[in-house]
């Protein structure tokens, strides 16, 4: 999944840093192992997930940094009656939801597999 999401959110970095893949990559190693919060990964998982041979995982000070690199200002519409309401697209964000539909036609590689295997 990472080159569709490089895709969908574009190159973060070209010489050095991470990209959004490994970002969204360390988020998820929080939530799949079973932490409550984003700082979890330096606190508690960085030095178990460095362990692997190929995954790159980044502090949690990079991932917040990421995640406000992706907002964007809320939309605001006025109805009829004159009430107003705030939105927030997050047009990238959003298209994300395609993973599903082309993770069919690109093979990926797990990053969490090993590496022989």
């Amino acid at each position: 999944m990472a080159p569709i999401i490089d895709k969908v959110l574009g190159i973060r970095c070209t010489s050095f840093g991470y990209q959004y893949s490994e970002i969204v990559g360390s988020l998820a190693s929080v939530y799949f192992c079973g932490g409550d919060c984003v700082e979890d990964v330096t606190s508690h998982l960085m030095s178990h997930l460095s362990l692997h041979p190929t995954l790159r995982t980044c502090s949690s000070d990079t991932i917040l940094r990421a995640i406000s690199e992706l907002a964007v200002g809320n939309t605001t519409y006025t109805s009829d009656t004159g009430r107003s309401y705030d939105f927030n697209t997050a047009a990238k964000l959003n298209s994300l939801h395609q993973l599903n539909i082309y993770t069919d036609n690109i093979s990926y590689k797990n990053p969490f597999a090993l590496a022989d295997g």
